[in-house]
C-alpha cells in the first residue's frame, strides 16, 4: 500500500530545516525514523477547560470551495495515475467545520472529526489539545483507522 500525506511532509521537511545543528536525527523523524513523534506532554488546566467548552459545539460539515476542490480533483487525478488509490482522511479535530469534498467525488471519504460519532477520541484523556492526541489516543485512532482500511481494501477499487 502506498500512502501520501502532503501536510505530513511540509511538516517533516520544515522539523528538518529548523533543527538546531547536529540535531539527531531522530529529533526530526521520530524515534522509528516513521515520522511519528510522541507528544505526550500533560494537558494544562487552562487549555483543557478551552478544549471542553469548544467539545460542546460540535464542528459542522462544510464543503470545499470551487478552487480547493479543483486543487484536490487534480492531485486525486495524479496519485491514480501513478498506482495510488487515494483515501481523504478527516483527523479527530475540535473545530467549528469539517471540510468536506464536494460529493461523490472520486475518493473514499474517512471522517473522524464526528465527537458523537467518536467520542473516545475526543476524551480529554486521550487528548494533548484541540488537535492533537496523546500516545493512548494516537493507538485508539490508528486502529480505528485501521480497521477501515481493511474494510476499504475488501470492498475493491472504487
Amino acid at each position: 500500500m502506498r500512502t501520501l500525506n502532503a501536510g505530513r511532509g511540509a511538516f517533516l521537511v520544515r522539523s528538518w530545516l529548523d533543527a538546531a545543528p547536529g540535531a539527531p536525527v531522530s529529533a526530526v523523524i521520530g524515534e522509528a525514523a516513521d515520522g511519528f513523534m510522541l507528544d505526550d506532554r500533560p494537558t494544562s488546566a487552562a487549555v483543557l477547560a478551552d478544549y471542553l467548552h469548544d467539545l460542546k459545539n460540535p464542528s459542522r460539515i462544510s464543503f470545499l470551495d470551487r478552487d480547493t476542490q479543483h486543487s484536490l480533483d487534480e492531485m486525486i487525478t495524479r496519485l491514480g495515475v501513478a498506482g495510488a488509490r487515494p483515501i481523504l482522511v478527516i483527523t479527530p479535530l475540535v473545530e467549528k467545520y469539517r471540510w468536506y469534498p464536494q460529493p461523490d467525488g472520486p475518493a473514499p471519504l474517512l471522517d473522524y472529526g464526528e465527537s458523537k460519532r467518536w467520542p473516545t477520541l475526543f476524551d480529554p484523556v486521550h487528548r494533548v489539545d484541540h488537535s492533537h492526541l496523546n500516545a493512548t489516543g494516537a493507538d485508539l485512532f490508528t486502529r480505528a483507522i485501521a480497521s477501515d482500511f481493511v474494510e476499504l481494501a475488501r470492498s475493491g477499487p472504487r
